[in-house]
């Protein structure tokens, strides 16, 4: 394993395996207002412009955003990739890899509810999205900053802006698996209750020379 550092940033290469892998560790996280992950997340890609170049998210709407999971059936417990799930890889791979930029994601996430008769939490599927009228049933949203591997295992790291504290919003247990057809993982936030994201559209970064 070979490591190098360019100012703040590192860059690994596992050179025998040509496994690439990246973390962008001097992007700021900031936690969300209530109801506003997308602002949140548009502010630290925006905040990691400098002096030569602009950075900004592209907006919601379809071709804007490419989509790469829909939910397979009305409660969201289950989820199949689209034809765009490729091109989705590709471009959030270059983004970081090529052009060293944060990028934002939507993700599926089940919700936590009280169960009004034992008062136990229990963890329950819900379709909430944020952009009808497709069927991604994105409900909320997070910046991926990185890319590792764990073995043979890629993975994508990130920064939670639902969390309220740096430890959990920014967090190396932060991680999202490429597991065949899918992009799914935990937040430290979560604090192992059971939830997950499911990745289920990309928002490129958009780069402007100034």
């Amino acid at each position: 394993m070979r490591k190098y550092i360019f100012g703040e940033l590192q860059y690994t290469e596992n050179i025998k395996s040509e496994q690439k892998g990246i973390i962008l560790d001097d992007v700021v996280w900031i936690t969300q207002e209530e109801g506003r992950c997308t602002y949140a997340c548009k502010s630290i890609v925006s905040s990691y412009s400098n002096s030569e170049r602009k950075l900004e998210t592209k907006g919601a709407l379809t071709p804007e955003q490419i989509v790469i999971m829909n939910k397979a059936n009305n409660d969201c417990s289950s989820f199949i990739a689209t034809s765009s799930f490729d091109l989705g890889i590709q471009t959030l791979d270059k983004q970081l890899l090529v052009h060293k930029v944060p990028v934002t994601v939507g993700v599926y996430r089940p919700t936590k509810k009280t169960d009004p008769s034992t008062k136990e939490k229990k963890i329950e599927n819900q379709c909430l999205t944020y952009n009808e009228p497709t069927e991604a049933s994105t409900g909320h949203f997070i910046v991926v900053i990185g890319i590792g591997y764990e073995g043979n295992r890629k993975y994508y790291r990130f920064l939670d802006v639902g969390a309220t504290n740096i430890t959990d919003g920014n967090n190396e247990n932060n991680k999202l698996y490429l597991d065949g057809k899918q992009i799914k993982g935990t937040s430290n936030y979560f604090d192992g209750d059971g939830r997950f994201y499911i990745v289920t559209e990309i928002r490129e970064t958009v780069i402007t020379k100034k």
